[in-house]
């Protein structure tokens, strides 16, 4: 009961409304969820299940690609792609966005690096950043990439990186 309790407090804190809350068994199934979606967070940063995708930037007034975007998408147990919708919120809330933005820099600075051996050329590469600590990136050319901050990156939710 005093968990029950405690979820609706917590839910009532969150929606700032009348600071009163009803408990029903929805809102158990819900942190329920919510808490099996962190645990299988943490399981993919271990086993690395993040893939980088590469969307080509376009320049509309010649056609010629100006760059590309890396963006994140989780093969959970290697049987289902889940978007960044599915996993970001979660991710922020707990701090697991830290681990899970390194690792995308990592792999997208290391493809761009590849890309620059074979084609003698350094597209721009950018990259969305979920948290409001933007993380140094182990690129080869800091010039040519870009980074961009999510709505959710300034929020007061959103766990502090710094004391």
């Amino acid at each position: 009961m005093l968990r029950d309790a405690d979820i609706a407090m917590c839910r009532a804190n969150a929606q700032s409304t009348s600071g009163r809350e009803v408990f029903d068994t929805q809102m158990h199934a819900l942190v329920v969820q919510r808490l099996k979606l962190e645990t299988e967070l943490r399981k993919a940063i271990e086993r690395e299940e993040f893939r980088v995708f590469y969307q080509p930037i376009v320049r509309l007034a010649t056609g010629q690609i100006a760059g590309v975007e890396a963006l994140v998408r989780w093969w959970r147990n290697e049987s289902e792609l889940v978007g960044p919708m599915d996993f970001i919120e979660v991710a922020e809330e707990t701090g697991l966005i830290l681990p899970i933005t390194r690792w995308v820099q990592r792999e997208a600075c290391r493809q761009a690096r590849a890309w620059h051996l074979l084609f003698h050329t350094d597209p721009p590469l950018t990259m969305t950043i979920s948290s409001r600590k933007a993380i140094s990136s182990p690129t080869s050319n800091p010039t040519s990439t870009k980074r961009r901050w999510t709505r959710g990156a300034f929020s007061s939710k959103s766990p502090r990186p710094w004391p």
